[in-house]
This record gives C-alpha cells, structure tokens and sequence, in this order.
C-alpha cells in the first residue's frame, strides 16, 4: 500500500450516506489553530475554577508522592509522580497544592486540543469537533478532576495519544507505526490500569487491519518489546521504594510486593456486591453512562454512528477499501463495547451517592470515546435541518446557523456546570486538616478514619512540614509498617499485627504504644467500648490514659478552629460543596452536637443535628451515627 501522508480526500454523500465528510491525512493550519483555541479556553475556565490548596479526595496523597517523589496509592501512578514532580520543580510559584492543581487543569486543556484533532482527522466538521470537544472539556464528570491535583486528565491525554496513533497506523500500517502505538499504549497504563481495557480493540484493530501482522513473529516480538518499554515506567516503584521514601504506599520493593501494588490487591474485595443480579451490572452500566457521560453525547453519537461505521465512505483510492472500512468500523464499535463492559470489573454496583461519584471518574475515557461520533452526529443533524427548513424560516445563512447551533452546546455545558465545579474558593479540606493538628496533643498518634480526614493532614505534613511531632499511624489506609517497627515490635509480633484483622490491630496498637491516640471517628475497634472514645474537639481520645478534656481547654480549642467555607453556626456559606466537604461538615456538626450536648443544650445539640441530616441526605452512615448519637444521650426523637 502506498503510504497517505500528503492528501485530503472528500467524500461526497450519497444516497444514505454521510455527506460532506472529509478525511484528513495532514491537519491544515486552521485545525491547529482551533485545537490550540479550544485547549487554551479549556484551560482559562479551569484557572478560573481551580482549587487554591489541597482538597479532599486523593489530592493530599497524591500531592505529597509526587512532591517527595514517593509512592501513591495502587497501582501508584508513576507518571503522574514524574511529571507533576517536573512541573512543580520547573515551576517554583505558588503553593505546592496549588501547582499540582494547574499541572492536572494543564493536562486537562491538553486532551480537549487532542480530541479537536481527533475529530477533525475522522472527518467531523470544523465547527462540530469545536462543539463536542469544548461540550466534553465542560462536562462535570471532565471538569471536576482538571481543577484539582488527580490522575485522570493526564490519563485522557495518553488515552487520546493512543487513539491518535491508532487512527495513523490505520491510514498507513507500517510496523514503525505499530511499535509506535505499542509503546504509547504501554506507556497509558502507567497513567491509570483501566486503559487496559482498550487491549481487545487496539488488537482487534490492528488484526483487521493488516492480517498479516500476525504472521509476522519478529515485528510482534519487536512490538511487545515496544509496548515493555512504556510500561517499564512502572519499575519507577520497586526501584523507588528501595530508598525508602516518604510516602512508600504498598512498599512495593519486592517481587509480591510489587505485583500486589501493580494488581491492587489491597483493594480486592471492595468493588464485590453480593446479592446482586447479573442484570443489575448493565442496569447500572447504563445509569452511569447516561446521567456522567450525559444523553447530549450518547444522543449524537446514535446519529453519528453511521458515519463512523461506514467510514470513509465509497471510492477507489487503496485507504477505501472494503476490508479496511470494515476493520475501521468494527473496531471503533468494539472500543466503546470493550470498555463500557470491562468498567463493570472495575466499578462497584451500588446507587448510593458517594459510590456513585466514585465510580463516575471511569467514564471519562468512554466520554472522550463518544465524541467523535458526537460530531458526526451533530454535523449530520444539522445537514438534515438545514436541508428541510424553509428559505423564508432561516434567520442566519446556512454556515452563520451552524456555527451558532454548535456554540450553543458547549455554552449550555458551561452555564449549567460553572457553579457546580467552581473550587476557586474550596479551602475546607485544609482548613479541617490544620484544625485536626491544632487538636492533636504533642507526640501524639492519629489514627484517620476516610482520605478526608487523613490526606490533607499528610498534605500539611509532608510538603509544609506542619506537626512533625505527630505520628499518622495509617496513613497508607493501614497500618505503617515503619510505626510499627518504630513501637519496638520484632518481626514475630509484625507479622502477628499484619495478619490481625483491623480493629483487633487497632486495639493491639492502643494499648501498646504509650503515647495519646486520637481518631476523628468512632469506629469498631475489637473489645474497645464506646465509652473509651472521649469528645476531644474535632476528635475522640481513645488511648489508656483517657483524659477528658477541661471546660476551658475544649472552649480554647473550638475558638482556635477557623473554617473559610462555613458561617458562626457552621452552616455552609462560601465556596462550591462536594462529598468530601459534605464528609467534613457532618464530623464537624456531629462533633459539635455531642459538645453541646455534654452541656445540657439539647436544643442547641438538636439543631446541629438537623443541619447534619440536611448535609447527610444520601450518605447512610453519616445518618446512623447521628441516629446512634441521639440514643446515647437518650433523645426519642430521630
């Protein structure tokens, strides 16, 4: 086959066919122009939304890997941790939090330019790569992870990479070309594992397209070795791990140790529902496509899904032929199959909404995956409109009309999102974290029950250095195995401890270390009563001493606690609220609800309560702590 490196083909639509679509082996200047536009707006709108300091979910974590160059949470990130690490180095304003945030938003405006390019090369229209690229950078699902410190706006970006250099190796398929996407492809899954799921169709694709590329062992075998160099950035773990830094997530300086964090094995079981029917998968499946992907982008790509299965139409010139149209269509059909039904081996079925929130960052690469035919669809629908409306109803000319209609969309993205992913003012998460070690006493032991309560604190730790004196017994979401050995215990005992179940570990943990130990929660800690865990501000005391906090010293505390985002009586005031927040608030109301209770103002409890249920609405424990906290003090109310 002759290589296609220089020429733009037409295609003129006929009967039942796409029509006026167009083909692009080199994209013209007005295309780079539009994909640098579309970044550079993305972008301005996630400066303007961005988070000024760390937030809640895994953003302290995160933050504080990649700052000390150290190890996340499974499977670890490591190119995340490189390049943020980079950036913030090349990059020396601001707060630490503040620049991971931007490197994330940055990202963000990258894959939005690389989905205009994406569109445009699978022959959408100008202004309808522009719609649906800027439609998917407005998305909340998209939004809500480009302006805080996450992993999921560079894994759009290598994603895209991957399906860039697909699309070229279909229009030449060269083995160059095949070790290039192979290597691409290996490098994305050190970006996020759930890439893995494209793995079926980039083969299928790349079988259909040229078949004999199996029958070819030497350029499979240079291929894989390809596709091992990327993914060798994840050797970054055990080779890091060795000199023991100070976020060592997992200590994956082993062999089992390094496949257990590669494979997530700390995580297996959690995404199990037993009781669940297998018709409640695709249930499920389809709730969270429609309502995080959205019915505008699942709408447009039914209508655009014609073209892109019958792509590039009919002719004589070698890209079009049968066979090749064919492997093209299929293949685009098979990556949206493949990896709406491989997230349900990745996702937990469950509708409660912090479950759902969890799982809806899965869906972005599906989101970027449905723009394309979007497009399609948006320039076949407004082809057909624009054929059917009469002269005399056609207030623009055709071309006015249709740029209009496209702007249309992502200007409605835009407005109804704004508010919802406005984190310019977001502050709750470190101010709850510095009020935590304004509460913990000195050389205390702090046992975080949930990330909120626990990653921003490491944020304050590891990167601003704040109460070094304070040990984070679990901040890995178990116990440390450096405290462990650091409470004197020998490798009997550690293995004792690591084989204990968690709250037995806890108690083991409490009664031997000898020093104050505070938790932001009552949880289930074997044979430990409720009546040990003593109101200490923001946070129980649960060691052996036991020693209540005096009037004075509680109200000293409470005074000292400065909260940005909320007003006098702790209601919300300032700022855009999301679970994490919502977490933080009900700890806070709950805490103080059991304050004043303890000083005879039941009314004054009771309300604090009721803003905790208005707060705590969808979260079932949050409301059963509430509810426990009303029989413990003996209210008949609920």
């Amino acid at each position: 086959m002759e290589p296609l490196t220089s020429r733009t083909h037409t295609l003129e639509g006929g009967s039942g066919q796409f029509a006026g679509g167009r083909f692009l082996c080199r994209f013209s200047r007005q295309d780079w122009i539009a994909a640098l536009g579309c970044g550079l707006v993305a972008l301005v709108v996630y400066l303007l939304t961005l988070a000024p300091t760390v937030t809640a979910e895994d953003s302290g974590e995160l933050i504080a890997a990649a700052y000390t160059l150290g190890i996340p949470h499974a499977p670890g990130y490591p190119l995340f941790v490189l390049l943020a690490k980079g950036f913030v180095t090349v990059f020396p304003f601001g707060e630490v939090a503040w620049r991971v945030n931007l490197f994330t938003a940055m990202m963000g405006g990258l894959s939005v330019a690389l989905l205009v390019l994406l569109c445009r090369r699978l022959s959408a229209g100008l202004a309808a790569s522009i719609s649906l690229s800027l439609a998917a950078a407005f998305s909340s699902i998209f939004w809500s992870q480009a302006i805080m410190a996450e992993v999921y706006t560079l894994s759009t970006a290598a994603f895209l990479l991957v399906l860039h250099l697909l699309v070229l190796f279909f229009l030449d398929p060269t083995a160059t070309r095949l070790w290039i996407l192979a290597y691409a492809f290996g490098l994305s899954l050190t970006a996020h594992p759930s890439m893995i799921l494209l793995a079926p169709g980039l083969l299928l694709g790349v079988g259909l397209r040229d078949r004999r590329i199996f029958r070819r062992p030497g350029q499979l075998l240079i291929g894989m070795l390809f596709f091992a160099l990327g993914f060798s950035v994840f050797l970054y773990l055990p080779l890091r791990s060795l000199a023991d830094p100070v976020m060592d997530w997992g200590n994956p300086e082993t062999v089992s140790g390094f496949f257990g964090h590669l494979l997530r094995r700390q995580y297996a079981g959690l995404s199990d529902t037993p009781g669940q029917s297998l018709l409640n998968y695709p249930l499920y499946l389809g709730h969270l496509a429609f309502y995080e992907v959205g019915p505008v982008f699942v709408i447009l790509s039914l209508l655009g899904a014609q073209a892109v299965l019958g792509f590039p139409g009919e002719g004589d010139w070698p890209f079009e032929r049968k066979s090749v149209r064919r492997a093209f269509g299929i293949t685009s059909a098979f990556l949206v199959v493949s990896y709406s039904a491989g997230l349900l081996f990745f996702i937990s079925v469950s509708f409660q909404k912090a479950t759902l929130a969890l799982n809806s960052v899965f869906f972005i690469p599906l989101l970027f995956l449905l723009a394309v035919p979007s497009a399609l669809g948006l320039d076949r629908l407004a082809a057909r409109l624009a054929a059917r409306l009469p002269e005399r109803m056609r207030l623009l000319p055709r071309k006015q009309a249709g740029w209009a209609a496209a702007a249309a969309i992502p200007l409605a993205f835009l407005l109804a999102n704004y508010r919802g992913n406005d984190k310019s003012d977001y502050r709750i998460a470190r101010d709850y974290a510095e009020n935590i070690l304004r509460t913990l006493p000195k050389d205390s032991i702090y046992m975080p029950g949930g990330d909120h309560a626990n990653f921003p604190v490491i944020y304050l730790q590891v990167v601003e250095g704040k109460r070094p004196d304070v040990t984070v017994a679990d901040r890995y979401g178990y116990l440390d195995p450096a405290f462990l050995k650091r409470l004197g215990l020998d490798e009997g005992e550690l293995k004792r401890v690591r084989s204990m179940p968690r709250s037995e570990a806890d108690r083991f943990v409490i009664d031997r270390v000898g020093k104050p130990v505070l938790v932001n929660s009552k949880r289930s800690i074997l044979e430990l009563s409720t009546e040990r865990f003593l109101p200490f501000g923001l946070l129980y005391r649960v060691d052996r001493e036991r020693r209540p906090l005096l009037k004075e010293e509680e109200d000293k505390l409470w005074d000292s606690y400065t909260f940005s985002n909320l007003g006098k009586d702790l209601s919300w005031k300032r700022g855009t609220r999301d679970i994490p927040a919502d977490y933080i608030l009900v700890e806070v109301l709950f805490h103080q609800a059991s304050r004043l209770f303890q000083r005879g103002d039941a009314d004054g409890a009771l309300k604090a309560l009721e803003s905790l249920r208005e707060v705590a609405s969808g979260y079932k424990e949050a409301l059963q702590n509430a509810g426990s906290l009303l029989v413990e003090e003996g209210c008949g109310c609920s």
